[in-house]
């Protein structure tokens, strides 16, 4: 499943990139695999710590989520923060221009929806 989440964001990213051409192949190539080291680090804590009993999917018809579900989602999502955090450290250092905001939070929104829909819908 993380290699499917990962596929799955390095395509969205690319069409992405064809839209927005200032993303660069490098940044999406490393959300790519934050995405899917988000993935594997979270059932690594969710197997070594047991947490079974947070995999019971609330009674919502068409989107059965779970605690365990949204615990992939934030796992995901703080490592896409240090991630970003990473890259502006790098950029500020480097005098390389930032990118938009919005660009910014709509990349970095996809890799954390794909690993929540991948986890709902597959797991």
């Amino acid at each position: 499943m993380a290699a499917l989440t990962t596929i799955v964001t390095l395509v969205l990213l690319q069409l992405y990139r064809l839209w927005k051409p200032e993303v660069s192949l490098a940044y999406s190539l490393g959300l790519t695999l934050v995405c899917g080291v988000g993935f594997v680090v979270w059932f690594a804590i969710f197997n070594i710590f047991s947490l079974s009993m947070l995999d019971k999917d609330l009674p919502i018809p068409l989107f059965p989520i779970s605690p365990e579900d949204m615990g992939c989602a934030i796992t995901v999502g703080l490592l896409v923060g240090l991630f970003e955090w990473a890259v502006s450290q790098y950029r500020k250092n480097k005098n390389i221009p930032n990118l938009a905001s919005q660009v910014i939070l709509f990349v970095s929104a996809i890799p954390i929806i794909v690993a929540l829909i991948v986890d709902v819908y597959f797991i």
